[in-house]
This record gives C-alpha cells, sequence and structure tokens, in this order.
C-alpha cells in the first residue's frame, strides 16, 4: 500500500513542475465544483477536476480501517487517478491549438501514463510528439525523466534484485550525460533505491558502494560536463550523503553519533544554513531526550553560538533570519509551553489561554496540502469522541489564501478553532507560520491541560491511540 501512495505522490510532484508553464484562465467560477469531465475546458479546469477525484479517493480511503480491504481499493485509486490524468490531457490537447494549453494537456498525458508504469505506451506517445514535432526539448527531457522513473518505480521498489539495480545503474549514468538533464538527478535517484529495506537487507554496503562508484563516475571522463558542474554535482551528492546520515541517526540515535553529526552539521551550514535546523530537530526526538533531558538546551545553545560566530560566513541579516527560526523552533519541542495567537475566519482575536485545563491538538496547516486532507477524517474521529471529554484542535492555515481556508473548513465541516495566517498578518502580527518556525505542512503538537507539549508525532491512528491513554488516565 505505501509503494502506490509514494507512487502517485511523486506523480503528483512529477506533475505539479509544468504547472508554470501554463497561463491561469479557467472559464470556470473558482468555488463552482466541476461535475464531470464534459465540464473541462481548459488545463487549469482539468487541474481542479483532478484535484477533486484526489480529494474524494482519500477520504473514502481514510475510512477503511481493514489493512487488505484498503490494499485493493488503493490500487483501484491509483488506476482510476492515472486514467483521469490521461482522459483529461487527451480533452485539454483536443480542445485548443493554444501551444501553452497543450503543453499543459500533454504533461497531464504524461502523468498519467507515468503513474499507471505504461512504459510501452509511453514510449510510443514520446514517438508520436517527436514526430509532429510538439515542445521537442520539454518532451525530450520529460521522456528521459518518465521512463527511467517507471522502470526503476516498478521493477526496483517492487521487485529489487542486485542485478536489475546493477542494470538501472548504467542507465542512470547514461542519462547523467543526456543534454538538459541534470547530472545529479538520476545519480541521487539511484542512491535513493539504495536504502530502500529490501535493498540493504541484500547488501546493507550497498548505499555506499553506490555512492563511491557514483562519485568516480562523476570524476571520470565518463560524465562529459564541465568541471564546475561535476564539482557541483558532488556537492550534491555529499549533501544527499549527509542528509541520509541524519536519517539514519534519528533511527538508531546516540549521543556520540550526534556529536559527531553536530560537527559535520556546522561544515555544510556555509552552503545550506537549513541544517542548523535539521539538527535542532533531532535533537527534539524522544530518544536523544530520554539519554540527556538538556539535549535540545545545549543544542541551541551551541547553534546560537556558532551563529554568532565568524565560523558561519553569511550575512548578518541571514544570521538574525536564522536566530529567530532557531527561536521558533523553541516554542515547539517537546516540553515547551507555546502562546498560540492569530486571528479566527471571522477576524476575532483568539485567546490561547481560555484552552487552559484542555488537551489540545495544533496543527499547521494549508487548503491544498495533500497529507494535511488525509489527517483530517483522523482529527474528526478523535474530535467527536474526546471533545466533550477536554479535547479541542486549533488548526493554523498558513501559507494560505482566506477563501481557500473558509472553502476547505466547509468542505470538509470542521467545527473547531480556525486560525488564518493572512488575517492574523493583516492584524499586524507576525505570521504564525514564521514564529514557530513552520518548515513544512502539517506540522501538529499535542498540548496538555498545563498548556505543556507532550507530543509531536500524533498523526493517523496514533492520535487517537495517544488520546484514549490520556483521558483514560484522568477520567
Amino acid at each position: 500500500m505505501k509503494t502506490f501512495f509514494k507512487f502517485a505522490t511523486w506523480a503528483f510532484i512529477v506533475f505539479a513542475l509544468s504547472l508554470p508553464f501554463v497561463p491561469a484562465q479557467s472559464e470556470t467560477n473558482e468555488n463552482e465544483e466541476i461535475n464531470s469531465i464534459d465540464d473541462v475546458k481548459t488545463f487549469e479546469d482539468a487541474v481542479k477536476y483532478i484535484k477533486q477525484i484526489e480529494s474524494k479517493s482519500l477520504k473514502s480511503l481514510a475510512s477503511i480501517s481493514n489493512e487488505e480491504e484498503k490494499k485493493k481499493a488503493t490500487a483501484k485509486y491509483v488506476t482510476e487517478l492515472g486514467e483521469t490524468f490521461i482522459k483529461n490531457g487527451e480533452k485539454i490537447i483536443s480542445l485548443t491549438d493554444d501551444p501553452a494549453q497543450q503543453k499543459g494537456g500533454i504533461q497531464l498525458k504524461i502523468t498519467g501514463l507515468t503513474l499507471l508504469q505504461k512504459t510501452q505506451e509511453l514510449e510510443k506517445y514520446f514517438d508520436e510528439l517527436a514526430k509532429d514535432g510538439k515542445f521537442k526539448s520539454v518532451v525530450d527531457q520529460q521522456r528521459y525523466t518518465s521512463l527511467f522513473q517507471t522502470k526503476v518505480s516498478k521493477e526496483l521498489r517492487e521487485n529489487f534484485t542486485l542485478e536489475n539495480f546493477a542494470q538501472y545503474f548504467q542507465e542512470a549514468k547514461k542519462w547523467a550525460n543526456t543534454d538538459g538533464i541534470e547530472p545529479a538527478t538520476p545519480l541521487l535517484f539511484i542512491i535513493g533505491i539504495t536504502v530502500t529495506p529490501k535493498a540493504l537487507e541484500l547488501d546493507p554496503e550497498i548505499t555506499k558502494k553506490t555512492i563511491d562508484d557514483i562519485i568516480s563516475f562523476v570524476n571520470s571522463d565518463e560524465l562529459k560536463v564541465s568541471e564546475s558542474k561535476k564539482k557541483e554535482t558532488i556537492s550534491k551528492i555529499e549533501k544527499f550523503q549527509f542528509q541520509i546520515a541524519g536519517n539514519d541517526l534519528r533511527e538508531n540515535f546516540t549521543l556520540e553519533n550526534f556529536a559527531q553529526h553536530f560537527q559535520k552539521v556546522k561544515k555544510w551550514a556555509n552552503t545550506d544554513v537549513s541544517m542548523l535546523l535539521s539538527i535542532l530537530e533531532i535533537a527534539a526526538i524522544p530518544k536523544a531526550l530520554e539519554l540527556d533531558p538538556d539535549i535540545v538546551k545545549k543544542t541551541v545553545d551551541e547553534i546560537l553560538a556558532f551563529v554568532r560566530s565568524d565560523e558561519l560566513k553569511i550575512s548578518e541579516e541571514k544570521k538574525k533570519e536564522v536566530i529567530l527560526q532557531i527561536e521558533g523552533f523553541q516554542k515547539r519541542f517537546l516540553g515547551s509551553n507555546p502562546e498560540l495567537y492569530g486571528k479566527t475566519l471571522d477576524d476575532q482575536d483568539f485567546d490561547w489561554n481560555k484552552l487552559r485545563g484542555k488537551f489540545v491538538l495544533v496543527k499547521f496547516t494549508a487548503s491544498w496540502c495533500g497529507p494535511c486532507k488525509r489527517e483530517i477524517p483522523f482529527m474528526l474521529k478523535a474530535y467527536e469522541k474526546y471533545h466533550d471529554k477536554g479535547f479541542e484542535i486549533v488548526s493554523v492555515y498558513v501559507w494560505d489564501k482566506l477563501d481557500a481556508t473558509k472553502k476547505v473548513v466547509e468542505e470538509e465541516k470542521l467545527n473547531w478553532i480556525i486560525l488564518s495566517e493572512e488575517l492574523t498578518e493583516k492584524a499586524g502580527l507576525p505570521k504564525q507560520g514564521t514564529s514557530y518556525a513552520v518548515r513544512g505542512v502539517p506540522t501538529i503538537f499535542l498540548v496538555d491541560k498545563d498548556g505543556k507539549i507532550i507530543s509531536t508525532t500524533v498523526r493517523g491512528e496514533k492520535l487517537e491511540e495517544t488520546l484514549a491513554k490520556v483521558f483514560g488516565e484522568t477520567f
């Protein structure tokens, strides 16, 4: 089931990358629902219709508790979604000669075929496009991306063997030499395959071996790019390697490994200052706090000293931004006492102190966020079950337009507290996303009756499991 979700998510990312090429010129009202493909008149309409299908399907999947039934339903959902992409793409292509709209239709069809892993049909479609001379450079790049990713997803993620991996590793090297393709893209994709459970089971050293082989390839005459591009590619690979090490540290945390990783973070911070925030997140995981309850405070103090020193060679303005982010992170760590603020959807002041004595789930979210929407059924169920016992939810919509926030609240029938970052900013208050250093949505934490954060991992079914323990002890 996870494979289906991962592949569907990847397809949406590829599809989303094509959106800037297409102008927004829908013939339908923004709030009007598109009931069928017959109502689709433009590329924007097609996108809206696909999102509606996705939203309805995800709600249906969330309501299925049996794992085997959910797996079958997910497979059906992915198939229907892929076919929806293809049908919408074909309709847009047939409706207009506008190059921008046609390009959008082409990208929709490519995404659908990729989602369904129809490699042969992709080959045929690309050949037809090349024959017609339509958008050759864009299509060429998409061709390599779609076909390679489709093959790898199908053969390696679902049926990994060392022989298949070696074969696609060679293909990745060829792809890296293709005009118009960023060399790091296929190489990083291959490295990503090596950290899957099946790959590590067959060869625990496969990630290290692969990275060493790739670095040798990049430094050799086999990769025919400029020296500056080679250096850039090596830098991206080293950074990715470092991020993998960070993930390993989360799963197998020791204070010694953390200290070593922290020193490497300082090295990387001069090229990517966000690394400082990632080490802070690791310091706040339960295992780290178990081994050293003061680790967050110590890490914050060390990071701040480093930021203020000459070791970190960034502008003073950028240093101030980093310090603000660190302060924001501190507000939402385990044991912290957040002071939430903002404006409700009816433009009223929100009073955090009125929630003292209750358990409160705080969720930073956005109307356009798919993973955020997938949390809603679990939240609705928990709210209905525990609200009368002293449970409350506060959803803070960040990076969102007010109309879009109101629409999703109405569609999902959310009856808990909703805060709008847009209205909050208009009132002259700092954006909540900035104040709490939110780097992605959903960001969730659970606060106890005394206003202290007791969990930062209450997503999905774990929310109700946690509340059952909490209220089992309290009532």
